[in-house]
């Protein structure tokens, strides 16, 4: 039994399932196998969590690593990746692409991959970028539009962090709501 995973390419690669995952299933085959990626753009989604989560990445050229943007979207919003085992799904692949490929196909590839990684990856980014230096080259849009950057940073404190009891645990500080100096 196989769900969908990736490498540090970032390419989506067919896994064995895990033990944990069959022990959830109690090792019924026939109920739905949960997998960290989709295999590609062959899926069924409910069209208002599609909607909400903000639908495909516009950001992305035609094809490539949109599988995978898609899948760390899905489960960082709240959703979860179902393999429905005893589900067909028929693709028919065309003769010939009705569109260019700006750039040709691996560089269509490394910009939405090195997308991906930037808008997903946080920390884990510089380890796939460590593996991949050329990936930084690729010229790709900014992700200024997810972000916030006019987001105050406080810069005058005198310390930062919890206030902590450290003689009675089970007591805490609290304003009690009242107004500063009282």
């Amino acid at each position: 039994m196989t769900y969908g995973g990736f490498n540090w390419k970032i390419g989506f690669r067919w896994y064995s399932a895990p033990n944990r995952e069959l022990i959830r299933r109690n090792n019924d085959r026939s109920l739905p196998l949960r997998s960290p990626t989709l295999s590609g753009g062959l899926f069924a989604i409910d069209r208002q969590f599609f909607e909400y989560i903000g639908k495909y990445d516009s950001k992305m050229i035609i094809w490539g690593a949109e599988n995978l943007e898609f899948s760390f979207r899905i489960w960082m919003c709240g959703g979860s990746i179902e393999i429905v085992t005893c589900s067909r799904v028929g693709h028919v692949f065309r003769s010939k692409t009705p569109y260019t490929l700006p750039g040709g196909s691996d560089y269509i590839v490394w910009h939405n991959t090195a997308r991906l990684v930037d808008v997903w990856l946080d920390e884990w980014k510089e380890f796939f970028y460590a593996l991949h230096p050329g990936a930084r080259l690729i010229r790709r849009e900014s992700i200024d539009e997810r972000i916030y950057p006019e987001s105050q940073l406080p810069q005058d404190y005198n310390f930062l962090g919890d206030i902590r009891n450290m003689n009675k645990e089970d007591l805490c500080l609290d304003t009690l709501h009242t107004e500063e100096g009282t």
